[in-house]
């Protein structure tokens, strides 16, 4: 449930419908069951924030799914701004805990990024491959041929 002080945001800025589900964390809980009904979310807690007014919130998630806990990263856009994120979403992203890597939540403008899917960090999908993940340490790791 959102703090007055919240509310009062969220009511200001218009401009990112999913400012509100974002904060909310049973109202997140609510929208990712709708979006990835089988992964059944018991309990979410917020671990970071980051809100740019009129441009995007973006919030750090650690999601509790029955025995697992998993971190999720959420981001509410401006709806103009969505088109970006559904040609994201065309491309393979491996499957995670939710079902499909990436989840964009169309009506209240919202996108959930689950680990290892991370724009800024296409790579980090190859340690979560194992026959990427070899060369890829190689690479980065000459010194440690253990790992």
């Amino acid at each position: 449930m959102l703090s007055p002080a919240e509310t009062d945001l969220v009511r200001r800025d218009c401009s990112l419908p999913g400012l509100g589900t974002v904060l909310d964390p049973d109202a997140f809980i609510a929208a990712l069951r709708r979006a990835a009904p089988a992964a059944d979310p018991t309990a979410a807690q917020i671990t970071y924030l980051r809100y740019k007014p009129q441009v995007y919130c973006r919030v750090a998630y650690r999601l509790e799914l029955g025995e697992t806990e998993l971190d999720v990263d959420v981001r509410a856009c401006r709806p103009e701004h969505l088109s970006q994120w559904r040609e994201v979403e065309e491309r393979p992203s491996p499957p995670g805990s939710l079902g499909p890597g990436r989840i964009v939540l169309e009506d209240c403008a919202v996108v959930l990024n689950v680990f290892p899917n991370d724009l800024k960090l296409p790579q980090l999908q190859h340690l979560t491959d194992p026959v990427k993940r070899q060369p890829l340490l190689r690479e980065c790791l000459p010194d440690r041929p253990d790992l």
